[in-house]
């Protein structure tokens, strides 16, 4: 085989690899990095169980952080502490940074823990979770 084949050959190789290599790094500096999941529960929970007047807690969920591009999902569920009974699950998509929700299943003398937990749609890995304990008077 003479030289310039093998010299063509060669150039052919190193240019595709160096083309896919190229093509990698352009598509890890299109996506940006998104700044870690903040948020806040307004009525602040506190540590004490909440005293909820009626079989229905309604609260607001406020991203204090920068919202991801594509929203969050907004997950409230609500579990019996007794037995561990998810009593109540509710996924929603918010795009903007105040989110209400509620949990709608209260019995009265039932202690529950509520798990809020915000996660960005475009990257899982990027959430953040907050609980609190809620008991219907």
């Amino acid at each position: 085989m003479p030289a310039s084949i093998k010299n063509i050959g060669l150039m052919l190789v190193f240019f595709v690899i160096i083309s896919s290599t190229s093509s990698c790094v352009i598509k890890n500096a299109d996506t940006p990095k998104e700044e870690q999941l903040v948020f806040t529960i307004n009525p602040d929970p506190g540590n004490a169980i909440i005293a909820a007047l009626s079989r229905i807690y309604d609260f607001n969920i406020n991203i204090t952080s920068a919202m991801p591009p594509r929203g969050v999902y907004v997950t409230v569920k609500a579990i019996q502490e007794l037995n561990n009974e998810i009593a109540y699950n509710y996924t929603g998509i918010a795009s903007t940074s105040n989110y209400t929700t509620d949990v709608d299943v209260l019995k009265q003398g039932v202690v529950y823990y509520v798990v809020v937990e915000v996660v960005s749609i475009q990257t899982s890995s990027n959430y953040a979770t907050k609980t609190f304990r809620i008991a219907r008077k």
